[in-house]
This record gives structure tokens, sequence and C-alpha cells, in this order.
């Protein structure tokens, strides 16, 4: 076992010697996440989780409770905050952090894979397959994906757990409590690792309590140890679940769709991977699945041996009366064949239907429509998943509690959960409800939006799975229960590698580990941002434009507030502020409005950068606002020092809410009624043309009555950057039409959105004007293509 880890660790110097040499100036893959996970770090260090302090953390300022946008990162404090403490960088703590999670994989993944098969050899594959799996490639940036030990290890506990239950020694007892005490430590620790894991991770382990666990006990302390063991977290996911609510923070069913797997997946490798991507197809978003081509060879040919060369040896639940019902396993009978029947002929009718585009079937009266193949597949999944589950080879690995049986299914399972709500090939649906569309309905899934790292635990699983398969192959190889054999050990992999015995798992440790090797690529950091030292005064906020909406310029923006550690309006994380959307669409377009709005929060050391600030918009937008002082040019940009605006008054209301008795818009575009600017919900929406001809779009309200208009409300809702860029409002009397509004409205988009309300509701006041019959809404273009988007329309008077 020392040897294998000592392996690990040479490995991992070899593949990340690029980073370990340049360990304060570089950061693993590229400069977008690894910078965020270093600020989380930094600040973890500097303040007490959980504190009023600690949430509101000082990037997107003014918004408070910012930290709640971003993973936590809690479980590395044990690690990171003593070293920066101690004077290491936060660039370099980041990375030491970073590098031991390749050997901690490894050595979670070998725990695991010895308890269950009691052989070195068998477990250096499994460590192999998951500490250098071809999917951590494509997980570079995300450091805590990569931290996925505790899962392993918790499993490896869990195992502990019954095989101690199964004992009657009086050693036993102490055994399981142990075992019980580890499991809930590592389920602690995952949960502040990664909270994506989190919320997957709990799947995994029902589904090894529905296999493993035999009696209502075991159900019950591995239960209650979880719970315990999550009491921890509870305040933490209050604190997020407050903050985010606050926000209006969800995922929208597009995000979760576009970070789903493809059926695909399962052959899609990063093209980083310089072996695997000569025959792995291009990945999607998120979608690099691959388990390597020699593992799932090693597991196919496992799995075909067991099912034909059933294992004398039974799992250590086994008892007389479950090998009786081994023995006595069903056969294919004529339900079952006549089950599958039935799936095949749905399946067979799903690829008719997507060959033809559907048809309709006329019986009679009675008329069937098929135009979905997704329907016909589900039909087909699980009438075959039926027949299968209940023939004689499930029926025996069921029976046995076969732990080979067991890692394969939940691999697979794993793997269908990575494809989301709506499963996809290509742009075919071929799913209706799968098991992920299920998890929707429970708390907190819906601020998760990336299904596809379930394919995390499917590799975790099969990694499993390939040790318990090379197991089965090689019975009388390698024995813990035949002391006149060595265990492998990994220096099988050099000095014996030609040993007859050992040539097998030597081959197909170097197979494992070329699909999943990479030399480290690195990111060097760019030079430091000195701020002048007349923006260095207390309160001063700091502001880099062009505000854009790509990983490195909001990242890199974090990355200087290390070195400057001032109060930061830009930010980085997996939500995009509203305020902070409009402001960069705002500042963009050259609206002055915007800026005035955001420096009503404070003093603003400004700094262009000229390369980003092509046209020169921002620049001078920024040079001629009242009271800008240059403070300096350099060959990077120009700083600008702002002093702080006075505060405009929120414009209130004198009557209440008009009620409208129609609306109607030049522009009504499928699935955009305009309708739905009145029917009381800010997530549903109108929007004029998307990527139409410039037009102007009008949308006309009648009132139910005629009434003095004195605010107009416009809800932007979920689409904070998409408001109108020239607004009019027009109130229709009868002495005619009257202009009660003109203007740009992305310092209102501002203001509204940091109002801590869930919408974007810009509240525009109307000057005294004769009682309206309707009101015009009408979005004039400035030169450019845009989407008017709204989602709701409130006007209020008397």
């Amino acid at each position: 076992m020392r040897r294998a880890f000592a392996l690990a660790a040479v490995l991992t110097l070899i593949s990340a010697w690029p980073l370990l040499t340049h360990l304060g100036t570089a950061l693993p893959s590229d400069l977008g996440d690894p910078i965020l996970e270093t600020w989380i770090l930094w600040w973890n260090a500097h303040h007490v989780p959980l504190t009023a302090a600690w949430w509101d953390a000082p990037m997107f300022v003014p918004l408070a409770g910012t930290f709640a946008l971003s993973e936590a990162l809690i479980a590395f404090m044990p690690l990171t905050t003593p070293l920066q403490w101690a004077g290491v960088g936060p660039i370099a703590t980041h990375n030491i952090a970073f590098v031991l999670s390749g050997p901690m994989a490894f050595a979670a993944a070998f725990v695991l894979a010895r308890r269950l098969t009691k052989r070195d050899d068998a477990a250096l594959l499994a460590a192999l397959a998951f500490g250098f799996s071809p999917y951590r490639i494509a997980q570079l940036s995300h450091m805590q994906v990569l931290w996925s030990c505790w899962m392993a290890f918790g499993l490896a506990a869990l195992h502990s757990y019954i095989e101690a239950s199964a004992s009657a020694e009086a050693s036993a007892r102490k055994a399981r409590w142990r075992a019980l005490a580890a499991f809930g430590a590592c389920w602690m620790l995952n949960g502040f690792t990664n909270g994506y894991f989190l919320a997957y991770y709990p799947v995994l382990v029902g589904l090894w309590l529905l296999w493993f666990a035999r009696r209502w006990r075991d159900w019950l302390s591995v239960g209650a140890t979880a719970a315990v063991a999550s009491l921890p977290l509870v305040p933490m996911l209050i604190g997020y679940a407050q903050r985010q609510h606050a926000f209006g923070l969800s995922r929208q069913i597009s995000e979760i769709r576009q970070f789903s797997a493809d059926l695909s997946a399962l052959w899609a490798a990063s093209p980083r991977a310089w072996l695997s991507s000569h025959w792995t197809v291009a990945p999607g978003p998120e979608g690099e699945l691959y388990p390597g081509l020699a593992m799932l060879a090693l597991i196919a040919v496992g799995v075909f041996v067991a099912i034909r060369r059933p294992s004398r040896e039974t799992s250590n639940v086994q008892t007389s009366s479950v090998q009786r019902s081994v023995r006595h396993a069903g056969r294919w009978t004529a339900g079952r064949w006549t089950v599958f029947a039935l799936a095949i002929t749905a399946a067979a009718l799903a690829l008719l239907v997507m060959l033809t585009g559907g048809s309709e079937l006329h019986l009679g009266p009675l008329s069937l429509s098929v135009h979905r193949p997704s329907r016909l597949l589900t039909v087909a999944f699980w009438l075959g998943l039926g027949a299968f589950a209940t023939g004689p080879i499930m029926r025996r690995a069921w029976a046995s509690r076969s732990p080979l049986a067991f890692y394969v299914l939940a691999g697979i399972t794993m793997y269908f959960f990575a494809l989301g709500p709506e499963p996809r090939f290509g742009a075919t649906q071929i799913l209706y409800k799968p098991p992920y569309a299920w998890l929707l309905y429970l708390p907190g899934f819906d601020s998760v939006r990336v299904p596809a790292r379930f394919g995390l635990l499917m590799i975790l699983c099969l990694s499993q799975a390939a040790a318990l398969a090379f197991m089965r192959m090689t019975p009388g190889v390698v024995s813990s229960e035949n002391p006149r054999l060595q265990p492998l050990d990994a220096k099988g992999l050099t000095a014996t590698v030609l040993w007859r015995k050992r040539l097998p798992v030597s081959f197909l440790a170097l197979a494992i580990l070329a699909e999943g090797w990479i030399v480290m690529p690195v990111a060097g950091l760019p030079e430091k941002l000195v701020i002048p030292e007349r923006g260095r005064a207390a309160g001063t906020l700091v502001m880099e434009l062009p505000i854009e909406m790509t990983y490195e310029a909001n990242t890199l923006a974090l990355l200087h507030q290390l070195d400057h550690r001032q109060p930061l309006i830009n930010g980085f994380s997996g939500y995009l502020p509203a305020h902070y959307h409009a402001l960069g669409v705002a500042l963009k377009d050259g609206d002055a409005t915007a800026l005035d709005a955001i420096r009503e929060v404070g003093p603003i050391a400004a700094f262009v950068d000229s390369a980003r600030d092509v046209n020169g918009v921002e620049s001078a937008l920024v040079a001629a606002a009242p009271g800008a002082e240059l403070l300096e040019r350099t060959a990077r940009g120009v700083w600008f020092l702002l002093p702080q605006q006075t505060r405009r008054p929120e414009p209130a209301s004198a009557g209440a809410q008009l009620p409208v008795s129609a609306i109607d818009a030049t522009n009504r575009p499928e699935g955009a009624e305009p309708e739905k600017l009145i029917d009381g919900r800010s997530n549903t929406r109108w929007h004029g043309q998307i990527n139409g001809e410039i037009a102007t779009d009008v949308v006309t309200l009648t009132l139910a009555k005629p009434a003095v208009v004195d605010v107009v409300e416009i809800d932007q809702g979920l689409w904070a950057g998409s408001y109108a860029r020239d607004l009019e409002i027009v109130l229709v009397t009868d002495q005619g039409e009257v202009t009660a509004f003109r203007g740009a409205t992305g310092g209102l988009s501002v203001r509204a959105a940091l109002a801590m309300s869930a919408n974007v509701a810009m509240r525009i006041p109307i000057a005294p004007a004769p009682p309206a019959l309707a009101v015009k809404l009408i979005s004039h273009p400035r030169g450019a293509k845009w989407t008017w988007s709204v989602g709701e329309v409130r006007l209020f008077g008397k």
C-alpha cells in the first residue's frame, strides 16, 4: 500500500511539474475559476466563516451577501488557512491544495477497492482509473470537483460498517462505531467541499443502502449518522438559502439542459487528453464523461466472466437462505419475454418516428398521434429495465448482494442522472421525465445547474467495478487468502513488469494511466495592477472597465484585489448579479445614467483597460462624468477618480395599482405574448423580435377606466440587461398623446437591481398630466440590434 501511494506521489510530481516550478506565479488550466477559488481561499483565511462579515465579501459592491453566489470551500480551511497565516501567498496556497487533490483521489479509490477486493493489484487499477481519469482533465479548473476523495472514503467506511455488522466478535461493536464515525466525517467534509456533491452523493449512498443494507438497524444507523453529520452544514445552507432567495436566484431549466451531458458524452473526452482525444468525440459543456477504453473493456470482460462463471464466494451480508435463493434464481419466463418484446416494439416505433417525423394512426373513431420519440423510448426503457431486473442474472446478483453488480449498475445509474432532466442524443430528446427530473422536486436542486457532474460519481463507481472485475478474472493469480502469493503493489509497474503473473495488471495499469495522463497546462499571471496613491484612500471603491460577461475579464479583477485589498465593484461567481449585468451592458452602450447610479455607492477609482476598450467608449464616458479626475495614464490603460454622487430618492406613487383591461404589442414572437406582462408573474416575459431587424417596439396598455398615472413600474424580472435602451412613455388622453418620459434607462435598471428585491422593477415617475386612457411604452433603436424583454408592467395612480 505504501508503495502504491509513493507511486501516486511520483506520478503527481511528474504531471504537475510545470505548476510546481511556478507555484506562486501561475495557476492550473486557465485564469477563470482557479482565480475565483484562490480568492475564496484568501477570504476564508481572513474572516470567520458564516459570520455577517464573511458573507458580505468585497466583490459586486454594494451588493451584500455576495459570498452566497459561489462555493464556500470551507473544507479546505484546515489546510489553506494555516498556510496563508504562515506567509504562503494565496496563489501558492491554491496550487498546493490543487496538487494534493490527485494523490487524495488516488488514495481514496485505493482504500475503497482494497476494502472490496482485499487485493493491492486490483486496488491499484481502481486508484489509477479514478485518480488519473480523463474526466479529471476536463475539470482542471474546478479544484472542488477534483477533491472528490471524501465520497470514496465514505463508501469504504460503509463497507467496513456492513462487514463489522456481520461479525459476532466482541470487537465488532467498536468497529461499527468507528466506521460510522468515519462515514459521518466524510459526509460532512464532502458537503463543505462541493455543493454539487452535497446534493448528488446522497443519491449514491441511497442506492448503496438499497443494495447492501439488509436490516432496518443498518438503515437507521447510516441515516442517523448522515443526519448528525449534516448538522454543521445547516447554518451554511440556511445562509445560502436566505441570501439567494433575497437575490431572486434560481437555475432556469434552459441552464440545466445546457449543462446536462449528451448521450454521446460517454465517449467524449477533453481535447487536452493527449491520447484519448484521438478516438473520442468532441464534448459539449461539462460533457467529458469518457471513463477510458481500458477500464470499460476490463469491466465488460469481468462482467462476462462473472455471468458465465458465478463466484462461489458471497458478499459478507449473505446468509444460507440467500444462497438458496441464488440457486433457485428464475429463468426467462414467457411473461418476461413478452415484456421484453414490447420494449423492443416501442423502441422500433421510436426509431420509425425519428426517421419519418411521426404520424397519426386512425383506428375507427380513435386517433393516435405519435410525434415524440422520447415517449416511446421511455416506455421501451422502463419495460426493458423491468424485464432485466426480474431476470435470473439480476436476481442472482441481488440475492448475493454482488459488489461487482452494484458498482456496475450504480455507474450506469449515475450516467443516466448525468444526462439531466431531458436526456438527448444530439438534438433529439430520448427520454421523458427521467430520474433526474424527479430530483428537481427536492429542495435545493433548483440551484444546481450541472447534472453532468454526476459523471464523477459514475467514474468512481466504474473504477471500483474495474477492480472487482479484475479480481473475478484473476482469482488464482493474487489473493490475500493465499499466503504463498505476494499481493502486487506499485512496484509491479516497474521492476516486475515482465513477470508472467504480473504482466496483465501491469499492462492494464499502463493503459489506464495513459488514457488519463496529462502534463499540467498552466496559465501565467499578468503583471500587478497598481492603484495610484489618490485612489487608495479609505472607502474608495475600485472598478475595472470595460465590464464584460467573460471569465477572465472579471476574474482578473479579483486577482488584482488580492494585492490592493479595496472593495471591488467587479466580481465573478456562478451567478451573475442583476445589477452587474445591467451595469456592464449600460456602460458598454455609453449610458451615463448607469455610471451615475453606481457612483451613488461611494467614490470610485476607475481603471479603463485600453486593450479591451477598443473604441474608447468607456474611457470617454468616464472622462466626461461630472467631477471626474484623471489620475494616471499607463501603457495598460487610464485611471480616473470619480467622487461620490448624491443618492436619488426612490419615486413613490400617491395612488394604487391601476387595472389594465387590454394589452397589445407591435411584436408578438411565438411564446412571448404581451399578456404575460400583466399575468402577475415576473418570471414570464414578453420580448421583442430576437435577432431581428433594428425596429421600434411598442407596447400599449389600455386602462380599465381613465386615471391619472404617476408611476410606471417596468419589472425586468430575470432579464435585467434586456431593458429598453431608449425608452419613451406616452400617455393617451382625450386631448391626444403626451410624452411623459424619454431617455436612457440603464441607471434605473441598476438602481432597481440594487434594491435587493427578487425582481428588477424600474419605477419611473410621471409628471402631472390629464387622466390617461392608455399608456404606450416605446423602445427606440439605438443603432444596433437588441431584444427588449420585460417581465411585468404595473401602472400606479388614481
